[in-house]
């Protein structure tokens, strides 16, 4: 891959609802739980497996799928993700039993985390710097609102129909990708050489071991000797890939030249801070609004709707502004954004205000994420050689799902003693109202500590000089 070039947007357009459907998929069996217990006459532990059988094949893959789409052409890559996620969504609508949904949801999974790297890598190698900004901008302004229709989108459909229709609307939604991807996504090159099988074998399941762990630990109910034996081999196993791929040189699934690149290591870690923040902040709204404070389903779900509307306008904005010197100062703004309102929310929620009040941080939350996507993405991969922008893109989008999945495996945790006070049914006592209040104001110090430290963090990196190409 030797330069980039302009690319109608038309040419985008599969990548952008490809992803939007990923992102929304993560959480749209959050609200169908219940409906999915009941249909397949199995307990609610069992049914939430269907968010973590899809969640573990995602992340465990982002990394191998990034490095796939450096071997073998990130178009091809997408596209064999998208029949993937397409086959998935079949086996989950016709599922007879719960075993079936899970392998049905998992399948996605592994088509989510295959296509899920390629959208930075196609943006990077095809668009001329002076587009690229917009088009992440938009990719951004994807994330934001299909994090809003997940969850409400889901509500709709199991108003009118059941949990099946999900998939039969995330199935008709990727045949269109899969029509358009073959008909204007744009072709690139593509390096030659084997994958790292050692390194691809070791960095999935030492994340499919701390995902499991962190998700099992948020629905643990009894000891939590097993969790944590997880998420200890999980580390281990990283640990050990780490001492692999320092070996494996220019052949390793993650190069080090990517892990020395200082845009790279600045933006990840920043991602990873933004992915928690912003996965952390609903959990514990949406519960504190139903389980203390009465709220509906989708009353709740409006609470956090600012937060993905205001995503929706800021990132295209920031987009097309978006520089290399101006980058800095956007990802700086946009977590300060986000830990002035995880603030007040927190005040908020502790001194046990009415719900509604909820929308003004959450608006304020929504636009500092929006000043975030973009930049940061740009950002990861600006001085990243093109033969190598799938393995940054893989990491780089590992990294903010596994920021994710932690963010809300500690808000679960902090939330979980005060929740258990609450009975299932009837008014709760004063005493146990107010401690749910406390707690969950408690639980939200934990993205706001991640804010904070993003903040500090981006604001002590040195400047870097514009990388051109």
């Amino acid at each position: 891959m030797t330069g980039t070039s302009n690319v109608p947007w038309r040419a985008l357009s599969p990548l952008y609802l490809g992803f939007f459907v990923v992102v929304a998929s993560a959480n749209v069996m959050s609200v169908a739980t219940v409906d999915v217990a009941s249909s397949l006459h199995v307990g609610l532990g069992a049914a939430l497996w269907t968010t973590t059988g899809y969640l573990i094949p995602l992340a465990a893959l982002l990394m191998i799928g990034g490095r796939l789409g450096d071997r073998y052409g990130y178009r091809r890559v997408y596209i064999a993700g998208v029949v993937a996620f397409l086959l998935g969504s079949v086996l989950a609508a016709r599922a007879p039993s719960l075993p079936v949904l899970i392998f049905g949801r998992a399948t996605q999974g592994i088509g989510a985390g295959v296509m899920s790297p390629q959208p930075l890598a196609i943006i990077t190698t095809s668009v001329t710097r002076a587009g690229r900004g917009t088009a992440l901008g938009a990719w951004g302004a994807t994330s934001g609102l299909a994090l809003l229709v997940g969850p409400v989108f889901g509500g709709l459909l199991l108003t009118v129909s059941s949990w099946r229709s999900i998939f039969v609307v995330t199935g008709v939604l990727m045949v269109v990708v899969l029509i358009l991807s073959v008909a204007v996504l744009p072709r690139t090159k593509h390096a030659a050489g084997p994958l790292d099988l050692p390194g691809a074998a070791l960095s999935a399941a030492g994340i499919t071991f701390l995902v499991a762990g962190a998700q099992q630990a948020t629905a643990a109910t009894g000891s939590a000797t097993g969790p944590i034996i997880a998420i200890a081999v999980g580390i281990g196993l990283l640990a050990v890939f780490a001492v692999v791929e320092r070996r494996a040189g220019d052949g390793a699934l993650i190069p080090m030249s990517v892990l020395r690149d200082r845009s790279f290591v600045s933006s990840g870690i920043g991602v990873a801070a933004a992915g928690f923040v912003i996965s952390a902040i609903g959990l514990p709204i949406i519960l504190w609004a139903q389980r203390g404070h009465g709220s509906t389903e989708l009353g709740s779900a409006v609470l956090i709707a600012p937060m993905a509307l205001t995503t929706v306008i800021a990132a295209p904005i920031i987009g097309r502004h978006l520089t290399e010197a101006r980058a800095r100062a956007f990802i700086a703004n946009g977590f300060l954004l986000l830990a002035t309102s995880i603030a007040i929310a927190a005040a908020l929620t502790a001194a046990g205000v009415r719900p509604p009040w909820l929308l003004i941080p959450a608006a304020v939350l929504g636009a500092g994420a929006g000043m975030l996507w973009g930049p940061l993405a740009s950002n990861s991969t600006t001085s990243i050689p093109f033969e190598l922008v799938g393995a940054a893109s893989g990491l780089y989008n590992g990294l903010r799902q596994v920021g994710g999945v932690v963010g809300v495996s500690l808000v679960t945790l902090a939330l979980q003693p005060s929740l258990a006070n609450l009975p299932n049914t009837g008014t709760a006592t004063h005493d146990a109202l107010q401690q749910l209040d406390i707690a969950t104001g408690i639980s939200l110090l934990f993205p706001l500590a991640a804010s904070i430290g993003a903040l500090v963090f981006t604001i002590r990196q040195p400047k870097t000089p514009p990388t051109p190409r």
